[in-house]
């Protein structure tokens, strides 16, 4: 079954603004299509930008962390250090994730910092639309 890693930009685009890709990739991993991995790091990330940014409310903002969290198959806590986008550090702590969950995909809508970089390891770094695409075609 595909392993994928959700950029924490994907994970908002599709709880916030539902019924776009972001939102559908999100609805495949509740429904077991993928194996979705995450990481302690994505999670908080989640949950401060929209609190921060959206200024949604606690519980609004819970109820989708949680929502993420038991969608995820694996949430792991990298172990290994990367430093492949220096503009960008907390980057990082995505392609790490992406790296130690052995992910197929890193999907990101970043086509400034991570997108660019096409691969990581054994990942693939992929948009959203690419990786429904891969989903659509994948039994």
């Amino acid at each position: 079954m595909l392993r994928a890693v959700l950029d924490t930009n994907v994970l908002i685009s599709g709880l916030v603004f539902p019924g776009g890709i972001p939102d559908k990739i999100i609805r495949y991993a509740i429904y077991g299509r993928y194996k979705l991995i995450t990481s302690p790091f994505i999670l908080t990330e989640l949950d401060r930008i929209l609190r921060n940014k959206f200024g949604l409310p606690v519980e609004n903002v819970k109820t989708m962390v949680e929502v993420v969290e038991n969608s995820a198959a694996l949430i792991i806590n990298p172990k290994i250090r990367l430093s492949l986008i220096k503009s960008k550090e907390d980057d990082n702590r995505i392609l790490e994730c992406a790296v130690e969950g052995k992910a197929h995909y890193l999907v990101t809508g970043d086509r400034k910092h991570i997108y660019p970089l096409k691969r990581v390891s054994e990942t693939k770094i992929v948009l959203p639309q690419e990786f429904w695409d891969v989903l659509q075609n994948t039994k």
